[in-house]
């Protein structure tokens, strides 16, 4: 990739545009280019993109999304910032790219980053991670100086973008395993911590991830505060750290792995913000290993913070996984006009990163559709033992005037604003039996972008396994299978036969979230899945997000059905599904 980069940047411009265009330009009317395309989620024109990066909106009401582009080829490399811009965080127009690498210090990439809308010397400020030596992994010997920190400002609204150049260049420990994806923020919480009782002073702050090699291998996510945006100061000590085979709660197999990337930091409470519900809460990429042979997951964890050692402290109460597919990387801002949080996360391929696949198909990852994070509680709720397993990603305060619990967690569910996407709905359903005798219920057929809103009641045999097949064949030869099990709280997407090609994934997905009994019985399963050709997404009861990618070969693969896998019978309180033909990019060609 280095030797690449390097060839590619001793041509001329007109030369690499042209040398791009005769590469790249037949793929994208290519049938393998619109063979596996999503329509509605973002991606670029073409080529690799990764990490989504410095979410804002800018004073003119604009809202921009970066993300991590190989302007150049379908692999990853040459990481430069692609730009594209909203006005409601569902259609896009691709804006020219906003960071190249272009300088020493980043001469071979613009690693991942965020954004502030009011940063250096008042103008939105975006910060980022420039790289000078590769290759980067926590696996290897990491490079001395290989990452240092940077910032951009824009003069014109996000139009285009001034290096200001490195304002962190060493990271505070020798033995990392990584130091980059500066997250910028403003607190009055820890201005007054720091402050004491003097006068509160007012900082910009940073947080920056990565881990240590040293003998407590382990994630490090550590804290810089400026009055300048210039000199930046070290806490003496992390804002949040953990051993690398800490799991994640006590009955997780998932640990908090060997190095942190794209660490996000917040507060989530209840309205009016400042109430006594107030969780601080990081998200962040974990690299490493677990039990499931994964390389990376996305964990959430919420918790408090203290002052000690003159430094900030993150003290975690409870964390779960934020979506329990191939989602990674992600990345949020708070709209302040729609007062939501809302996140986006990189999905990757699942093709074994085969080489020839992804050169004839001429791109490679996109974003998932945008999300709101916010703080999730449900009242009146009664502690079973099936909970015990969950309390580590539960927090439970208990109701003295109903007797019952209030349980707190983190809480993710598409965006609004995706309701703007739907065509006029093509199916809607009432009170349908899903039983022995009839365990496979179709519903529709012909469409391979929709949305689905659910609802399934467990209450007749709560033994039951049922859920939604998508993407299936006339046949039965290819089919995708969605399914809840409320005895083991377990989701699964069952791929198994979701493509005949080889050279796709057939792992089925899984992840856990349980459903709360409370007085009037057990809760019912709501259900939103976003099929978007060969992408799935699904929420469940706004708290849990499990991400995949499907690849069906059958031109008929596309029907879609309630099924039941076990138990006498479950009831489909309501179901709707909605076509998609809107684009993300209408104004693409």
């Amino acid at each position: 990739m280095c030797l690449k980069y390097w060839t590619l940047h001793l041509l001329t411009v007109g030369e690499v545009l042209s040398f791009a265009s005769s590469v790249y330009g037949q793929a994208e009317t290519s049938p393998e280019f619109s063979r596996y395309r999503p329509s509605y989620h973002f991606q670029p024109p073409k080529n690799w993109m990764n990490d989504p990066c410095a979410p804002m909106k800018t004073p003119d009401g604009k809202y921009h999304l970066f993300y991590q582009y190989n302007p150049y080829d379908a692999i990853w490399g040459n990481m430069t910032w692609g730009h594209a811009s909203s006005s409601d965080l569902i259609h896009w127009e691709d804006e020219v790219n906003a960071l190249v690498p272009d300088q020493v210090y980043d001469h071979l990439g613009i690693f991942s980053g965020s954004g502030i809308t009011k940063g250096y010397q008042g103008k939105p400020t975006i910060g980022y991670t420039a790289v000078s030596k590769l290759p980067i992994s926590w696996k290897i010997e990491y490079p001395l100086d290989a990452e240092q920190q940077a910032l951009a400002y824009t003069n014109d609204n996000g139009a285009t973008w001034e290096k200001i150049g490195i304002v962190i260049s060493t990271p505070p420990e020798v033995a990392r395993t990584g130091f980059r994806d500066p997250y910028l923020f403003r607190s009055p919480t820890f201005d007054a911590l720091l402050s004491g009782n003097n006068s509160t002073s007012e900082y910009v702050y940073m947080t920056l991830s990565g881990g240590t090699n040293a003998t407590k291998k382990g994630g490090r996510l550590w804290l810089y505060k400026s009055q300048d945006w210039i000199d930046w100061e070290p806490l003496p000590t992390p804002f949040y750290s953990a051993s690398g085979d800490q799991r994640i709660g006590k009955f997780s197999e998932h640990t908090l792995g060997y190095n942190w990337e794209m660490a996000n930091y917040f507060v989530l409470s209840e309205t009016p913000a400042g109430s006594q519900e107030e969780w601080h809460t990081i998200i962040i990429g974990v690299e490493g290993t677990s039990v499931y042979d994964t390389i990376r997951w996305p964990v959430w964890t919420m918790g408090r913070i203290k002052l000690a050692d003159d430094s900030i402290q993150f003290v975690p109460e409870i964390s779960g996984i934020l979506d329990n597919g191939i989602d990674y990387a992600d990345n949020s801002f708070f709209d302040p006009t729609t007062q939501q949080r809302v996140l986006w996360g990189w999905v990757t391929e699942d093709d074994s990163d085969n080489k020839e696949i992804r050169e004839a198909q001429g791109w490679a990852g996109m974003l998932t559709v945008p999300r709101e994070i916010y703080l999730f509680q449900k009242h009146g709720v009664l502690f079973t033992n099936q909970l015990l397993n969950f309390t580590g990603g539960l927090h439970f305060a208990w109701d003295e005037v109903q007797h019952t619990n209030v349980v707190s967690t983190l809480g993710i569910r598409p965006a609004k604003e995706l309701e703007l996407l739907r065509d006029a709905v093509e199916v809607e359903m009432h009170d349908i039996e899903v039983e022995q005798t009839r365990s496979f219920y179709h519903v529709s057929s012909g469409k391979r972008n929709y949305e689905i809103s659910a609802v399934f009641d467990f209450s007749r045999d709560p033994t039951a396994e049922a859920g939604i097949t998508v993407m299936r064949s006339e046949d039965g030869r290819e089919e995708t299978v969605i399914l809840y099990d409320p005895v083991t709280s377990r989701f699964t997407i069952d791929r198994s036969r979701s493509s005949m090609n080889p050279l796709y994934s057939n792992a089925t997905q899984w992840g856990e979230f349980p459903l709360f009994h409370t007085e009037n019985g057990l809760e019912k399963l709501e259900l939103r899945v976003f099929v978007d050709n060969s992408v799935v997404e699904v929420f469940a009861n706004d708290r849990f997000a499990l991400t995949t990618r499907i690849y069906p070969t059958l031109h008929d693969s596309t029907q879609v059905a309630l099924t039941l896998a076990r138990g006498k019978g479950v009831r489909v309180d309501a179901f709707s599904l909605w076509p998609i033909t809107d684009r993300a990019f209408p104004n693409r060609k």
